[in-house]
């Protein structure tokens, strides 16, 4: 990979049909790119960045976006690509795909790739604009990795489950299991009931014009009778709980 300015005080770009401006190189020609991992060097690395030296790559394909597309919602609409391209480079069994767009240049590197030979297929049987889909594609699958996996560790730092440990002088994170809801104290249930009975019973006797006649007074006992029940049955359930202890003992 060799690079050109077209006129001094401008970016560098690579002198191949690609043509890759790299943001920043007005006074300097790049040399290396920092690029992150695809295909197994993602799945085995997925945290490492790579510093590529660039000079043994050799162009074997471009992506670029062409004609106008028509977008979704609107037929009569179309959006172009015109910035956004891509080269792709292999030296040895190293394949790279450098993207480049309005934000600058990003690298895609599989450095012991086993697509070397597909690729080399590809880029020369299919048009520049199937290059760009299959280039984004990877493009895209690798970002929303990215997101994704960075979207979970902030999930997991706002719930708290995120914790160091030290072993053996070197820090590791550990996740914490998911909290588990607390389950519901069936003493307090039937507690919370009878509460509720009571004021039924109060605002009963409140509301009652008489108080002796037959529906009146059978309500109350309805309700006082209710309040006993449960109450028989709280006792009943605390008398269980302190049995289950002294077993234990």
């Amino acid at each position: 990979m060799r690079f050109i300015q077209d006129s001094p005080g401008e970016n560098y770009h690579t002198d191949d049909a690609a043509r890759i401006y790299f943001r920043g190189s007005a006074t300097e020609v790049p040399t290396h790119l920092r690029c992150v991992g695809m295909g197994f060097a993602l799945c085995a690395h997925s945290d490492a960045e790579f510093q590529v030296e660039l000079a043994p790559f050799e162009l074997i394909g471009v992506g670029r976006f062409g004609d106008g597309r028509p977008c979704e919602g609107s037929t009569g609409t179309k959006w172009t690509g015109d910035s956004h391209h891509y080269g792709v480079y292999k030296h040895g069994r190293s394949l790279l795909i450098v993207e480049s767009h309005g934000g600058g240049e990003q690298g895609y590197l599989d450095r012991h790739s086993h697509a070397v030979e597909l690729f080399d297929h590809l880029c020369a049987t299919l048009p520049a604009e199937r290059v760009w889909d299959l280039c984004y594609l990877l493009a895209t699958t690798e970002n929303r990795a990215y997101r994704k996996g960075r979207h979970e560790m902030a999930t997991l730092f706002l719930q708290g489950r995120l914790k160091r440990k030290r072993r053996n002088n070197c820090y590791r994170l550990e996740i914490l299991p998911e909290p588990q809801p607390a389950k519901e104290n069936p003493l307090a249930l039937l507690q919370d009931v009878i509460l509720t009975l009571q004021y039924c019973l109060e605002t009963f006797e409140q509301a009652c014009q008489c108080g002796h006649c037959d529906p009146c007074t059978k309500g109350q006992e309805d309700i006082t009778r209710s309040i006993r029940t449960i109450e028989s049955l709280q006792f009943q359930q605390q008398h269980r709980s302190v049995v289950g202890c002294l077993e234990l003992l």
